[in-house]
């Protein structure tokens, strides 16, 4: 090992970009980015016999994940992760083998691995998606696998929102970062009360040819928001809440999902149909009711405690 250490650390010592010729260069990239991917496999293969061998405790660490991080010069959570990995791929022999061979990223494994963990049925088809779309798509497609093969979706819910939590951090270029973790269902009430904050400036600065990326004005329109302060509670604004929910006409009858079936709110995730369901009677939804892929109908809802009302009613008349 050390051998190879030491030719590498030569063949990286004497690169010289400048002097790799335009047609090579795409090549050299590649046969690197292959080499990474096969070394952060290799750490995540390796992360739980690490925990097992005790060093972190000789070392004074709290926890063997605490140990990685330093070793690493990675974060704890980016370390917890690759410990939780590293247990989980055991069992999945196809995507040790995929991660071995360097088919996969570190944010392909990522994303692969719990929704594997949970599915195992899934593996080889969640290796293919790694091929064939974007990493975006991959972790949507691995949300949806997680979510079909959770026994009790509701209590997923309830255990992410007892984990709810909001962390700030100085990255390294001194800039502020925030990060929020909560159930989708919140996410999307988030989004959609700072939507229209960010799009008054971005449609103006649009008109005034002067446009700045989308992201420069959803950080301002956070900031407004929080230095709007308290407001009264006789002039408190309620946003209104809009949402593409797309659910199985079963599943909402039945009040829980089956096998394939979906309920999701469109481009942020699973929900249980539970969650699904109060959102009928407070907000503006259009609710995609399918049956296996195909779309039965789509339903403006408006915003009216009826449309959950109908659902119970449906449910009750079909003896669920």
């Amino acid at each position: 090992m050390q051998i190879f250490e030491r030719a590498f650390a030569a063949m990286v010592g004497g690169l010289e970009p400048d002097a790799v010729s335009r047609r090579d260069v795409t090549d050299v990239w590649s046969a690197f980015d292959r080499i990474e991917r096969m070394a952060s496999s290799a750490k995540v293969l390796l992360a739980a016999r690490v925990e097992e061998a005790g060093d972190w405790k000789r070392a004074g660490a709290r926890s063997a994940a605490e140990h990685l991080a330093k070793l690493g010069g990675t974060s704890n959570r980016a370390a917890r992760r690759a410990l939780d990995n590293s247990k989980e791929v055991v069992s999945l022999p196809v995507v040790a083998d995929a991660m071995r061979a360097g088919r996969l990223s570190g944010a392909q494994v990522d994303a692969i691995v719990g929704a594997a963990a949970a599915d195992p049925s899934a593996a080889g088809r969640l290796l293919v998606s790694a091929v064939t779309t974007n990493v975006h798509e991959l972790r949507e497609e691995c949300l949806r696998t997680r979510a079909a093969a959770d026994p009790d979706r509701d209590a997923t819910h309830r255990r992410v929102h007892a984990r709810r939590c909001v962390r700030t951090f100085v990255d390294p270029e001194g800039g502020w970062n925030l990060i929020a973790r909560g159930t989708v269902d919140q996410g999307a009430r988030f989004e959609t009360a700072l939507e229209p904050v960010i799009d008054a400036p971005f449609i103006r600065a649009r008109t005034d040819g002067n446009r700045k990326p989308r992201e420069v004005y959803a950080f301002d329109a956070l900031m407004r928001l929080a230095q709007s302060g308290p407001v009264e509670k006789k002039r408190r604004y309620t946003p209104r809440f809009t949402a593409i929910v797309r659910a199985d006409a079963q599943a909402l009858v039945r009040g829980h999902v089956d096998g394939e079936e979906v309920c999701e709110i469109a481009g942020a995730g699973p929900v249980p149909v539970r969650v699904a369901r109060e959102l009928l009677g407070e907000a503006i939804v259009k609710l995609v009711i399918t049956k296996a892929v195909d779309v039965v109908n789509v339903t403006h809802l408006g915003r009216s405690p009826t449309a959950a009302q109908r659902i119970d009613v449906t449910a009750k008349r079909s003896g669920q």
